[in-house]
């Protein structure tokens, strides 16, 4: 089992993309973890065009063997303690990979809420790109602590 986070757009706060790249070896200490970050389709002014090219590029890193899930203020809330408990059950499921996916700026297409099996929530607040990855990364570290008992989530 791996986990897979594919975050459309690269941060471009340095200071965030440091935190996010030490939330990441510490959850790689965890489990096979990989980041994959997405150049964001560019030049794309129109909404619609751009979640439709952006799921178009999204599609080519995920395969039927993967478990998707995404991250959009839309989905189902967790508490730390639920969410925990939750990734547990994703990693149980019969798939090759549990793949979250943060999308750009405009949500997903009507096609990748299709393609999901889940959609998750960070906050019903709009989240900066960034500040989403380093929410998620967070969090998603904080629930193998939780899983492992050990002191970080007190």
């Amino acid at each position: 089992m791996k986990i897979r986070l594919i975050i459309s757009g690269k941060p471009k706060d340095p200071v965030t993309a440091n935190a996010i790249d030490r939330y990441v070896s510490k959850i790689k200490k965890f489990i096979p973890f990989e980041l994959s970050v997405m150049q964001d389709p560019r030049n794309l002014s129109d909404p619609a065009r751009y979640s439709q090219e952006e799921w178009r590029l999204l599609e080519k890193k995920i395969s039927p063997d993967d478990y998707v899930i995404l991250l959009d203020e839309r989905g189902k809330s967790y508490s730390s303690l639920e969410f925990s408990a939750k990734l547990q059950q994703w990693m149980m499921q019969r798939k090759k990979s549990v793949v979250f996916i943060i999308g750009g700026p405009y949500g997903f297409t009507a096609e990748a809420n299709d393609c999901a099996h889940e959609t998750l929530s960070l906050s019903k607040m709009t989240l900066q790109h960034d500040i989403a990855s380093l929410v998620f990364t967070e969090q998603l570290y904080r629930a193998f602590t939780i899983m492992r008992g050990e002191k970080y989530h007190h």
